[in-house]
């Protein structure tokens, strides 16, 4: 996987809780970066300098499971 994905960030594991949540309620297909940014509170900036993608934030949750 080529992945940008920034352990350090100090939001990287809130995305990850707040996709998970998000992926679980409403399904990957349905759920948008905006819902997971306005759950934790940050701009899509920050959710990208930690992740590529939705599809990348997924493919490091099964990775951690």
């Amino acid at each position: 996987m080529a992945s940008r994905a920034n352990r350090e960030s100090e939001h990287y594991y809130d995305i990850l809780q707040a996709a998970k949540y998000f992926f679980d309620t409403k399904g990957f297909d349905q759920t948008t970066c905006q819902d997971i940014t306005g759950h934790i509170g940050i701009s899509d900036i920050e959710l990208l300098l930690c992740f590529d993608s939705l599809d990348e934030i997924l493919e490091v949750i099964w990775s951690e499971s």
